[in-house]
């Protein structure tokens, strides 16, 4: 019992360390589009948003994943 508690306590963790990173991926993202390159020009790139959001929604899934199968699959190449 005592190392199922200790299993779940590291995907607990992990999962937590993740979504902190999912959060500062968005947060990076939302600070590039608020930064002045866009304060005349207001036109963005879609594929550098791609660019911006393809990382945060992987660790996104890196969560659900590991939430889901309780292993440790994260930061491997999809």
């Amino acid at each position: 019992m005592s190392n199922y508690i200790h299993t779940l306590q590291g995907i607990q963790r992990d999962a937590h360390t993740l979504a902190q990173e999912a959060t500062t991926q968005i947060l990076d993202l939302i600070s590039y589009l608020e930064s002045s390159k866009f304060h005349q020009d207001t036109t963005v790139q879609v594929k550098d948003v791609f660019a911006r959001l393809a990382p945060a929604l992987s660790t996104v899934r890196d969560i659900a994943d590991l939430t889901r199968t309780g292993k440790r699959t994260y930061g491997t190449t999809d």
